[in-house]
């Protein structure tokens, strides 16, 4: 899956090729998007160690474009907030133990090059790559079975991966990009903690996931 989704970002790239860039040398243009959040891998698995346990849901951006050259190329800086819903069978607890989990967070900074170039008068194509600087916030959860409780508090932590991309804008106004986000495989620690009782365990996850976003230039 995630070898097609590569092989697909990188057609979308070459086939950018044509009329005019949109940015010229020296030229700034800040973007905001929104869209969606798909799990990859081990991120969105749900079984297994190495389980992520994570749900598609919602991610928010900003990038700013700098332009380098009047051939189309750019440097493309931004960060996004992704949530991800948590899957409870990743637990992989007895089904009379009732779980109230949170969600993940990943706040990716990158920063890389773009290239961009027009196809039409109305339309441009662009790939990118960046490298990226990520902080996560695993979920934690609260467990209850009969009178007895316990929970699960997870470390929050940083990684560092990379992100490929490639989108289109329309009437250099809108835009729409997919993106494939690896941001490494960290060690995340959990502690379980019930009645008095702690036990601490350390799982290496990778977090990955492919982005589908709209937004907007300014």
């Amino acid at each position: 899956m995630t070898k097609t989704v590569i092989v697909t970002i990188l057609a979308v790239t070459m086939l950018a090729t044509g009329a005019n860039a949109q940015l010229a040398k020296g030229e700034m243009v800040m973007s905001a998007n929104a869209g969606f959040c798909v799990p990859m891998g081990d991120f969105g698995d749900d079984k297994g160690d190495d389980a992520g346990g994570a749900k598609t849901n919602f991610t928010i951006g900003g990038e700013l474009d700098y332009g380098l050259s009047s051939t189309g190329l750019s440097l493309i800086s931004g960060v996004s907030i992704m949530r991800n819903g948590f899957d409870d069978d990743a637990l992989d607890l007895n089904a009379s133990i009732k779980v109230d989990a949170g969600t993940w967070y990943n706040i990716p900074i990158m920063s890389g090059v773009k290239y961009e170039k027009k196809v039409s008068p109305t339309m441009a194509l662009y790939g990118q790559f960046q490298l990226a600087f990520n902080y996560f916030r695993p979920p934690s959860a609260d467990l209850t079975q009969g009178q007895g409780t316990g929970e699960i508090e997870a470390d929050s932590g940083t990684s560092f991966g990379f992100v490929i991309g490639g989108g289109v804008v329309f009437n250099d106004r809108f835009t729409a990009n997919l993106r494939l986000l690896s941001l490494g495989k960290p060690d995340v620690e959990s502690t379980f903690s019930s009645g008095g009782q702690s036990q601490t365990t350390e799982s290496e996850i990778g977090i990955s996931m492919l982005t589908l976003t709209g937004g907007m230039r300014f």
